[in-house]
Formats: C-alpha cells, sequence, structure tokens
C-alpha cells in the first residue's frame, strides 16, 4: 500500500505557489486583503488563458500552463480560508 502511494506521488507534478512565480503577488498583492488577492488571480486567470491561446509552442507553453495552475491552486487556497 505504501509503495502505490510513494509512486503516486513521484508521478504527480508538484504545484507551485503563485509567490514563487509572480513577483508582484510576493512582496505586493499576497499582503493585501483576501478579495483583492482573488480578485488579482482571476484577472492573472484570463489573462494567461488568453496568452494560452496564441502559443502553440509546447515548450514556450509549460511556464505559462504553469503560471496559470498556481493561479487556479491561490484562488482554492483563498477560497477555502
Amino acid at each position: 500500500m505504501l509503495d502505490k502511494l510513494t509512486d503516486y506521488l513521484k508521478l504527480k507534478p508538484r504545484t507551485v505557489c503563485l509567490s514563487e512565480l509572480d513577483r508582484l503577488y510576493e512582496e505586493t498583492i499576497s499582503s493585501l486583503a483576501k478579495d483583492i488577492r482573488t480578485a488579482y488571480c482571476q484577472r492573472l486567470i484570463e489573462r494567461t488563458r488568453y496568452d494560452l491561446e496564441k502559443i502553440k509552442d509546447n515548450e514556450k507553453r509549460k511556464p505559462v500552463e504553469q503560471l496559470l495552475m498556481a493561479a487556479e491552486w491561490e484562488i482554492c487556497n483563498l477560497s477555502a480560508q
């Protein structure tokens, strides 16, 4: 059982937090009220999805997709608080 769990965790990609990818969020936005942080993340998601529509190269898409996942993860964390 433990071996299966270990294998699963190795395969699961680590979600990077938004503050690791976005310096503005780390230094400024993260200290603001929850509703402002949520609005920032929602707008970031909109812009990032728009950018992803235009990027065709898979290698260039990866960091943008990672930013999108981090912003979505941050909204989930903010909603849980």
